[in-house]
């Protein structure tokens, strides 16, 4: 949202020509156009396997399947219509959980979907802190706000390279991997990249959010105001 209140969502070619039916779902949403609607209290909660999970974020979330350790959906009319998937890590040896994908099923709209799963994985996991991420240029985090999570950066605009006209991640192509592949140990990642005929395009960057339960609520609230 830009200093006017006007909702911005930037479109990409790929996602134009490989994600179509994802990315007119989005936008009818962002319109209320949705005719399909579903409560969640209708719905029941499941775990979903990992192929489940697979199948489910490569049809409807725009970034399609991340690795995750637990993923929970919403069935309705014996059909996965919403899910949620969190990974977990170790910091300092203690778990630190990252909620990793959210979505409902193309064109609908699931009532209090996100409020239900998200629940419902605290009430299964003892968890002190949740991190999660939202890409900017299609989101505005609006829904973890509503599941308690705080705003603590938006980082600066990100880039992907384009290969075979499909935006890759820069990780698969950092400095490191390019000269073990014989690159140029001389020359950046960009110019390596720019010399075999790629190019790169920048996104806007993500906003991290943080929720964490009661006791630590006033450090982050401090914390996130210092930093800002």
């Amino acid at each position: 949202i830009n200093d006017k209140g006007i909702k911005i969502i930037h479109l990409w070619e790929d996602d134009w020509l490989y994600k179509r039916d994802i990315v007119k779902s989005i936008l009818l949403n962002k319109l209320g156009m949705v005719e399909n609607r579903i409560y969640a209290r209708k719905c029941n909660i499941v775990k979903l396997n990992i192929t489940e999970s697979k199948n489910f974020f490569n049809i409807n979330h725009i970034q399609g399947w991340s690795k995750s350790n637990i993923t929970y959906g919403l069935l309705y009319n014996n059909q996965i219509v919403s899910a949620m998937s969190f990974g977990l890590r170790w910091i300092n040896s203690k778990p630190e959980y990252e909620l990793i994908r959210f979505c409902n099923v193309l064109n609908t709209s699931i009532l209090g979907s996100a409020s239900k799963l998200f629940k419902h994985f605290l009430k299964e996991n003892s968890v002190d802190k949740i991190i999660s991420y939202s890409d900017i240029s299609h989101f505005t985090g609006d829904v973890y706000e509503k599941l308690g999570f705080y705003n603590a950066w938006r980082s600066k605009p990100n880039y992907w390279w384009v290969v075979g006209g499909i935006r890759k991640h820069r990780f698969n192509y950092n400095k490191k991997k390019l000269t073990k592949e014989g690159a140029d140990p001389n020359l950046t990642e960009v110019q390596i990249m720019q010399s075999f005929g790629y190019f790169r395009v920048f996104g806007c960057g993500q906003e991290k959010w943080i929720y964490t339960n009661n006791n630590n609520l006033l450090l982050v609230k401090f914390l996130i105001k210092l930093l800002k």
